[in-house]
């Protein structure tokens, strides 16, 4: 084996030379990119429409209607009217104490100071850490 038998090894092609003339391998003239128009001169946004006015001018604004996420608190003191074991639900207390839950996104019960005697049963109301200290397992 002698070297002037060796070819060398090359692991990539050269570049294809974009818009550099016919002999340029791409083809000279439009060089891949079509006939005339808007495109071929530069980058076109995905949502141009033409000059149109644009899909996202033409809805109307998303506004949060309907998703307010302030939650409703109650002191553990309105509660103690209730009879001892009692179910406390948002909707019972909804009808209980004629409160407006449509506008809140849920209720809790928080601590504020007064005693507790009794033992409810809470069922879709969350309660704070102080309020679950005085009332306990539910």
């Amino acid at each position: 084996m002698e070297l002037s038998f060796l070819k060398s090894i090359k692991a990539t092609r050269p570049k294809k030379r974009v818009g550099r003339g016919i002999g340029s391998g791409k083809g000279g003239h439009t060089t891949g990119r079509g006939a005339k128009g808007q495109k071929i001169r530069g980058l076109v946004a995905a949502h141009f429409e033409g000059g149109q006015v644009p899909f996202y001018k033409r809805i109307p604004k998303v506004r949060r209607f309907g998703k307010n996420k302030t939650i409703l608190e109650l002191g553990l003191s309105r509660l103690k009217d209730l009879p001892d074991g009692q179910t406390v639900t948002a909707s019972f207390l909804k009808s209980k104490f004629g409160l407006t839950t449509r506008k809140y996104a849920g209720v809790k019960i928080i601590d504020d100071g007064g005693k507790v005697l009794k033992k409810f049963k809470f069922i879709g109301v969350s309660l704070s850490l102080g309020a679950q200290k005085k009332v306990g397992p539910s």
